[in-house]
């Protein structure tokens, strides 16, 4: 018997030279939650942020967009989770837009990762990845582990 479902969407898409756009959704029976962020490039920086419940439990849960703004000025990268859970979790905020905020960041990376390897030979794909991903999973162990 099916409890509950709950569905996250993410799409990146590049509108200009140096800037993308995230959209990202988040619907389950009791939330329909649409954020947007403008990235400025090659910095990864979060130049815009807006979104919107649709839906939500509470009438006070629509409050939690008000920090989105938190988010403009921060940069994709290490410890971002971090300062994105700061700015729009805790008792003033909602999880679900931190989870959802968090998983277009990883996106994010995903698809700067394609515009960097547009303009790479095979070879400078794959040193590119060693760089950056070395110590990141199993896939990119490190020096003493085996790839997988």
């Amino acid at each position: 018997m099916d409890l509950f479902s709950r569905y996250q969407y993410v799409h990146v898409e590049s509108i200009a030279p140096k800037e993308l756009v995230v959209s990202g959704n988040f619907m389950d029976k009791h939330h329909e939650i649409h954020l947007r962020l403008s990235i400025a490039l090659p910095g990864l920086k979060i130049s815009e942020a807006g979104g919107r419940f649709v839906r939500c439990p509470y009438e006070r849960c629509q409050a939690a967009a008000a920090n989105l703004g938190k988010l403009t000025g921060l940069t994709v990268g290490p410890g971002v989770k971090k300062k994105i859970r700061e700015a729009l979790g805790g008792c003033g905020g909602c999880v679900h837009l931190v989870e959802l905020a968090a998983g277009m960041t990883s996106a994010v990376l995903q698809a700067y990762f394609e515009l960097l390897f547009r303009s790479k030979t095979p070879e400078e794909i794959e040193e590119l990845k060693r760089r950056l991903l070395t110590g990141s999973c199993v896939g990119y162990p490190g020096e003493s582990g085996a790839r997988a």
